[in-house]
């Protein structure tokens, strides 16, 4: 099955990149709150099969990595919070006025 040039370009599959929009979206309307991978993994009801995770993990690390999440580890848990908005389609930072 072929991926977007976009998908290509950040090394991620359709399902990554199904699970960066969900994960975004909700950490977008929860700015005040950071979450652990377990309160994620809980809050979606995510069966703990290795390959789910794995996605769930991946989308997470990419978003990091794009700067729409921030990482800090606290007491040896890792907890993300929204960072920056980014811009749907291209998961490039939006400098623009901050969606509500």
């Amino acid at each position: 099955m072929p991926i977007t040039r976009r998908q290509f370009e950040l090394s991620i599959t359709p399902a990554i990149e199904g699970w960066m929009e969900t994960l975004y979206e909700h950490l977008r309307r929860n700015k005040d709150q950071a979450y652990t991978m377990d309160d994620l993994v809980e809050h979606f009801g995510i069966a703990l099969e290795p390959d789910d995770l794995g996605l769930v993990r991946g989308a997470v690390e990419k978003l990091v990595a794009l700067g729409a999440f921030e990482a800090r580890t606290l007491q040896g848990q890792t907890y993300y919070a929204f960072e920056q908005q980014v811009k749907k389609g291209t998961w490039e930072l939006d400098y623009g006025p901050i969606d509500v």
